[in-house]
Order: C-alpha cells, then sequence, then structure tokens
C-alpha cells in the first residue's frame, strides 16, 4: 500500500474520531470553540440544571421500565420525585439556593392535585402552593419568591402573581398574563398575553408597578432573558414557521432575526451566547449556538431538542430520542 494511501486513510479515521467525540468549529469570532457530547441517561426529556449545576431533574411520560413523573438525576443516582397524583406540566423549575423545585399540575381548578406545586429537594416532600396557576418562575436573587399565572378565566385569579413562601403572600402583579420570567436585574417582568390571530401570543415586558405593561413583540412562542437584561430572545411563530428572534427591552426597539427554522432558545447565563434547537421540515436538526447579537451559527450535534446551559456556561443538558445527554465545553 502506497504512503499517500496511507496517509490518506489516516486523516479519514482521525476525522471519523473528531466527528463522533467532538462538536464546533469557527463560529465567527475568532473563539474555535469546540465541546464534547455525553450521554447521561437513557430515558427522560427535558433536563434543567441545578443552579450549582450538580444535579439535573428531568421528567419522562412513562416507559414500560420507568412510571411517570419529575426525577432528580444526583450523581449517580436517579430519584423519582413524583409519580402518579399529582401529574405536572413540564414547566418544573429551581429555586436560586437549590433546595426547591416548582412546578404546575393540570386539572380541574380548586382540584387536590391541579395548580401550583413544590418540592423539598432533601426531604422529597411535595406541598400544594395554589390550587390553580401554571409557569412558575423563580425570582433570580430570591429563592423564597417566584412568580406564576392564574388561570385565564376572567376573574381576578387571571393574571400573574408573585408567590412569598415566608411569610405566604400571594400578590397579583399584573392583571393579564401567561407565562412570566423576571429580567436577571429585576427591573422587568416579562408576560404574555393573547395576540391577533392564533399563533403564539404578545411578548410584554413591565415594571413591577405597571399593571399592563409594554408590548416589545408579536407572535411569540418560548423566550429567554440574556444575562444583562437589555434583550430577549425568542420564538417567532407566524404560517406554520418558527424562527428565532432578539428585541432590545430597555428601550424597547426593533426585532432583529437571529436565525430561521429554529426553537427553544435559552440564553447563557452569563455571556451574549443562545443555544437552540435546529429544525429539519418536521423533526429537530441538532443543537446549535450563536451571539445575541446575530451572525455565524455553530453547530454542536445533528439530533437534540430543548437544550438548556449550566449557570457557569461549561455546559449544555439536551434531550434526545434515546435519553438525556450533556455537552461540555472542551475549548
Amino acid at each position: 500500500m502506497s504512503r499517500r494511501i496511507i496517509l490518506t486513510l489516516f486523516i479519514a479515521i482521525i476525522g471519523a474520531i473528531c466527528f463522533q467525540g467532538c462538536s464546533g468549529s469557527d463560529n465567527g469570532d475568532g473563539s474555535g470553540e469546540f465541546w464534547r457530547r455525553y450521554h447521561v441517561l437513557d430515558f427522560g426529556r427535558r433536563p434543567v440544571p441545578s443552579p450549582d449545576g450538580t444535579r439535573v431533574c428531568f421528567a419522562t411520560e412513562g416507559t414500560g421500565e420507568h412510571t411517570a413523573g419529575i426525577y432528580l438525576l444526583e450523581g449517580d443516582s436517579v430519584v423519582q420525585l413524583t409519580m402518579g397524583t399529582p401529574p405536572h406540566a413540564w414547566d418544573y423549575s429551581w429555586s436560586l439556593d437549590g433546595a426547591r423545585i416548582a412546578f404546575s399540575a393540570p386539572g380541574q381548578i380548586g382540584g387536590e392535585s391541579a395548580g401550583i406545586w413544590l418540592i423539598d429537594v432533601e426531604t422529597r416532600e411535595l406541598e400544594q402552593i395554589w390550587d390553580r396557576g401554571s409557569a412558575p418562575s423563580w425570582d433570580p436573587t430570591d429563592s423564597l419568591r417566584f412568580y406564576c399565572a392564574g388561570p385565564e378565566d376572567g376573574t381576578n385569579n387571571e393574571g400573574i402573581f408573585l408567590i412569598v413562601l415566608e411569610p405566604a403572600l400571594r400578590i397579583r402583579v399584573q392583571s393579564r398574563g401567561t407565562s412570566p420570567a423576571m429580567s436577571p436585574n429585576r427591573q422587568l417582568l416579562g408576560c404574555q398575553l393573547p395576540g391577533e390571530g392564533s399563533q403564539g401570543r404578545a411578548l410584554h415586558v413591565a415594571t413591577l408597578d405597571s399593571l399592563s405593561g409594554m408590548p416589545v413583540a408579536s407572535h411569540t412562542g418560548a423566550y429567554s432573558w440574556v444575562w444583562d437584561s437589555q434583550q430577549i430572545i425568542y420564538e417567532f411563530i407566524e404560517g406554520g414557521a418558527l424562527d428565532i428572534y432578539a428585541v432590545p427591552v430597555n428601550p424597547p426597539g426593533q426585532s432583529q432575526l437571529l436565525i430561521t427554522g429554529a426553537s427553544f432558545p435559552k440564553a447563557f447565563p452569563s455571556e451574549n451566547k443562545i443555544v437552540f434547537s435546529k429544525v429539519s421540515g418536521a423533526s429537530a436538526g441538532g443543537i446549535w449556538t450563536m451571539s445575541t447579537h446575530g451572525g455565524d451559527a455553530l453547530p454542536l450535534t445533528t439530533t437534540g431538542s430543548r437544550p438548556v446551559p449550566t449557570s457557569d456556561g461549561d455546559a449544555i443538558y439536551f434531550d434526545d430520542e434515546d435519553g438525556i445527554y450533556i455537552l461540555r465545553r472542551a475549548s
């Protein structure tokens, strides 16, 4: 075999190894960033890492080996936190100190299983906080406060509520809205209201002393605050398409298209970067990252969905058909 053929085969083998073990390419900013992918669990969806990155909560719809519910991954140990009643609405989130997980459960308003629930991570105890409501979102600096949405029923239970755990209080801070999320600097509260047509919702931001808020984008789906509280990244939903935009909110400005055919955007906690799922036709096309200000996008995987970065930005959890994965920054 000639030396040229041997060299060609060697290069091909090395290229195949790098493709399987590493992800990434020059992303346009000169960083030459690379990530390594690891298979964490063979079941589960929507992984959400704890604020300190040492634990992950996730859920499953139920399989032959694993019953439906919310689970906790801590080291090599997997513990089921909920099963049977109450169910969950896939909206679980961690308190800042990692001591509690809040989630909502569907069901008849006033029922024993519906509404807002808390899980004490250490004791595994469950507590029903309110017999209605959805989309709990923790205060970014206070582990005893979170926001949630009441039912859209035209009553005084509709709107955005602040839940204080000690002393126990429930305060209506906006008369309408769903999917609340406080900005990292605690100056603005984001939420969504019914918009024109049936696709997506209007995205509003408001100061805490406002009951109406200011519209900043329309036809929105999932959204995420950028770390400096100056932008929101959101899904744009119209005509069956999913694209990702950025909109300045302080002061409000014109939305900027970041990338077409993408969903589930999440901003990194301390840098101008987002991670998202690329959409390929009707299926997920892998995990990608890019700057919050636009530019070239960096593909990390060819499959996977619902990525969430850890608080230090050095890892990204996501789910795939065969369970939960993690990407770790290699450079």
